[in-house]
């Protein structure tokens, strides 16, 4: 009957059959083996059957108890706890029922007294995976020898352990065996260091404390460590929305082989039980949304943790939009959304909120949604019936600020009444002002409220503060704006004070005008200010800076300035004078002068001209020396310096203003030849002197002091240097009654051409010494010499191109070092450098026997 009974049923169904089957024996008075009748044990192997498939349970041993009030705790991962009262040795079972990934705690409550003891519990913490918990042990001592302690727990890890042992009794030893076998003391392993359990290793560990006759009780332990944590496993179809069913595959891409992937697709965790989650073998078909979760699974090795894939499967409906996008506004927004998809529903927030299809969030109708606070968050989910619903619409932001305040006209400065008005392209907005300079208007009343135009008047500085409110809006702060409205200046005033003498004033007082400025003109033209508000006067205008003498027939007009203010209207006063004579000019221009001249003087409407030489001024009729345009000869210029005043006369004209001239005479600077300063070979040079002054001398210096007039070194010829010279000339031209001439500066070097070279032969037979030598003068000099029909040449650098005046010696010459030797017959050619000197002739010999 077994036989038929695990053909026909699946294993999952076993359960469900054997109840019946067993209900079937009871009933008939049958007998099950090892099966006693009666309803209770059918509950009783119900309560196995469920135990195996999803419950499990937990047994401790007792030993070495022998006496009394032991009690036992055991700690759930709910918080929940089980106590059990011990009395014997033996094996005991809590009541609580557990499921894979439950962990446990279990600890000693209140030790046994009469005797008393002390009770350890081992294995007794730890998380349920597919069985039952059988390996907890509680031991009970009275030894004075402390039972050894683990550290870690025994129990099952998923990474290496090292284990340590202690006992409390700090001066026993411990010894301890790894093959199961109880350990002696003196015997067994001592230990001494940590005991390492690898990766697949299980190790059951006892040990014993040992301290001379006493020990303790021994104490045991196993260690399973798993081969490692596998992966999770991959899902073939990326988590996400699907318009259509999806075939899902799900792979395990370790290393490891032989591994198993358990699943759910109700979003709840699978394990490796078996019991909980179905086994991967193909591809599944996905055809309404669900969240996957799988396990990887394999005996040995730590689970994985699990995989996670989201799928929703249908069409999903387009995200809305809004016809404004994020920033700051300045009036209220009127929103319409809309989806590409038809006929979706559009739920929005204007909170912050996440809006959902559940129907708890407004739902757009096709109104206009009114939008008017700042920092308003809005935002938007499309939503149709058998869809997936939209993803939502990006969140949008909307700032509200009253739009900044216009004040027109700005701030400044103006000479006329001005009307002041403060819009604001604020729909709806108020302005609050204040226009006192202290208060500072605000949004809750402080301040006017703008209705009108404010006017600002002449002669005032006043300064504006504004502000735009509107509720739910920012407010637009405007800085203090500060106007001052000055006006016209008023017109000077113009009198004559005096014989001859005019005063031009202001009229006032106005104390902000007391740094205006008088502006007149005495040639008929209009004054003005350097512009029209400015405190200046213009290019053709004469400041007045009081009384002045006026004697001759004119207008006299005036303007008064002030900053910022408008010029006055302008002032005149015609004041009549007798004629006057023209101003006396010179027909040669004030100056310095290389020789003597003449002078004419002529003065408009004059009969005569009075004028003076030795710095005093001329009067009319007779002060000063008589000079008629036209009859007197000019005014010879002959000394220096010469100043001439000179005045017009003419009965009944007023006389002219006096006008004054100076003339320096000073010999000219001294021409030297050669002109430049510099080195010169081509001997002899000649140096000449002249000065375009007539009648002047020159006197000159070499040695570079300065010369002075009537000194020793008068020039009278050329001077002629030859070679080996040098020379500073300092030279000036004097004439008596002028100014002696600048000094001229000229510095000649003269080199010429240097004496050839000798050349000296010595030694006998067929090799000779040379030896090449100069005369000395002038020092350091190059000898350049060459073997053959052609000479040697100077350059301006070693090996460079040829160069009479260099120092040093041309390509293809040798530069004279020392003496050396030559071949009977070998001429020698020779020549001596310096550098600015012309190189010497070259000398030439001829090796003899």
């Amino acid at each position: 009957m077994i036989e038929i009974f695990k053909s026909k049923f699946s294993i999952f169904q076993i359960w469900h059959k054997f109840v019946i089957i067993l209900y079937i024996f009871v009933n008939l008075d049958c007998k099950w083996p090892g099966l006693n009748s009666g309803l209770l044990e059918i509950l009783t192997l119900s309560n196995l059957a469920s135990a195996n498939n999803s419950e499990l349970k937990i047994s401790a041993e007792v030993l070495g108890l022998t006496g009394k009030g032991l009690a036992i705790r055991l700690e759930l991962s709910d918080g929940n706890q089980e106590f059990l009262e011990i009395s014997q040795n033996g094996i005991f079972q809590f009541q609580a029922n557990f499921r894979r990934g439950d962990s446990y705690r279990i600890t000693v409550q209140s030790q046994p007294i009469t005797p008393i003891q002390e009770c350890i519990v081992t294995g007794g913490e730890g998380t349920f995976q597919n069985s039952d918990i059988q390996n907890t042990i509680i031991r009970c001592e009275k030894s004075n020898v402390k039972i050894p302690e683990f550290s870690p727990s025994p129990g099952s890890y998923a990474n290496p352990q090292s284990v340590t042992l202690t006992s409390q009794t700090s001066v026993a030893s411990i010894y301890y065996t790894l093959d199961g076998s109880d350990p002696i003391c003196e015997v067994s392993t001592i230990y001494s260091n940590s005991i390492f359990i690898d990766y697949g290793q299980t190790v059951e560990i006892r040990a014993i404390a040992c301290f001379e006759d006493e020990f303790s009780f021994i104490n045991f332990g196993v260690y399973a460590i798993d081969l490692g944590t596998l992966t999770s496993p991959v899902f073939s179809i990326t988590p996400g929305a699907y318009i259509s069913a999806q075939l899902i595959g799900i792979e395990y891409t370790g290393s490891e082989m032989g591994v198993d992937i358990y699943y759910k697709d109700d979003g709840t965790n699978p394990d490796c039980s078996g019991f909980n989650g179905t086994l991967y073998t193909t591809p599944f078909n996905l055809s309404n949304s669900a969240t996957v979760v799988a396990i990887s699974c394999k005996s040995g090795f730590t689970d994985s943790a699990t995989a996670v894939a989201n799928y929703e499967i249908g069409e999903t409906v387009a995200s809305p939009m809004v016809d404004y996008p994020s920033g700051t506004y300045f009036n209220d927004l009127e929103l319409d959304f809309s989806t590409i998809t038809s006929n979706a529903s559009i739920y929005y927030s204007v909170n912050g909120l996440d809006p959902d299809c559940s129907g708890g969030f407004s739902e757009f109708t096709g109104t206009p949604v009114l939008i008017n606070t700042t920092n308003t968050v809005v935002k938007a989910i499309a939503c149709r019936s058998g869809y997936l619903d939209s993803p939502q619409m990006t969140p949008v932001t909307y700032t509200f600020n009253v739009s900044p305040l216009q004040m027109n006209p700005t701030s400044g400065i103006y000479q006329t009444v001005q009307n002041l008005t403060i819009t604001t392209n604020t729909n709806t907005a108020v302005i609050r002002y204040s226009d006192d300079g202290v208060t500072v208007p605000d949004c809750l009343g402080s301040g006017n409220l703008y209705t009108a135009s404010i006017p600002l008047n002449l002669n005032t500085t006043t300064t504006i503060r504004a502000i735009g409110c509107k509720s739910g809006y920012n407010d637009a702060n405007v800085a203090p704006t500060n106007y001052t409205i000055t006006g016209k200046v008023p017109s000077p005033s113009i009198a004559e004070t005096g014989v001859d003498e005019i005063l031009i004033g202001p009229i006032g007082p106005d104390p902000q005008l007391l740094l205006q400025v008088i502006c007149y003109t005495l040639d008929n033209s209009n004054p003005s200010c350097s512009t029209l508000t400015s405190g200046t006067c213009g290019a053709t205008s004469t400041q007045s800076l009081g009384a002045f003498s006026l004697t001759f027939t004119t207008t006299v007009k005036a303007v008064s300035c002030s900053n910022n203010w408008t010029q006055s209207d302008i002032s005149s006063l015609p004041i009549v004078r007798p004629l006057s004579v023209g101003t006396p000019s010179f027909s040669v221009s004030q100056g310095t002068y290389n020789d003597s001249f003449a002078v004419s003087i002529t003065s408009v409407d004059a009969d005569t001209v009075r004028y003076t030489l030795n710095g005093t001024p001329p009067a009319c009729p007779s002060t000063g020396i008589l000079y008629q345009p036209g009859i007197t000869p000019d005014i010879p210029i002959t000394e220096s310096p010469t100043q001439i005043q000179a005045i017009g006369c003419r009965p009944t004209y007023n006389d002219s203003q006096i006008s004054l001239i100076n003339y320096i005479l000073k010999s000219a600077n001294v021409v030297i030849t050669p002109a430049s300063s510099g080195v010169y070979s081509n001997t002899p040079v000649e140096v000449t002197m002249t000065s375009s002054t007539p009648s002047s001398n020159i006197y000159f210096a070499d040695d570079g002091s300065s010369p002075t007039c009537g000194g020793p070194n008068i020039y009278t010829s050329p001077i002629n240097l030859a070679s080996n010279t040098i020379k500073n000339y300092n030279a000036i031209a004097c004439r008596t009654d002028f100014e002696t001439s600048d000094n001229t500066l000229v510095d000649l070097n003269v080199t010429g051409t240097l004496p050839s070279p000798n050349i000296n032969f010595s030694g006998i037979l067929l090799i000779k010494t040379v030896t090449i030598s100069t005369t000395g003068t002038p020092p350091s000099q190059t000898i350049c010499y060459r073997n053959g029909a052609t000479n040697p040449s100077c350059s301006q650098s070693a090996n460079g191109a040829p160069s009479s005046t260099g120092g040093f010696c041309a390509s293809g010459s040798i530069a004279y070092g020392g003496t050396f030797t030559a071949a009977t017959g070998t001429v020698v050619r020779a020549i001596t450098c310096k550098e600015n000197w012309n190189q010497s002739p070259a000398a030439n010999a001829t090796a003899g026997l």
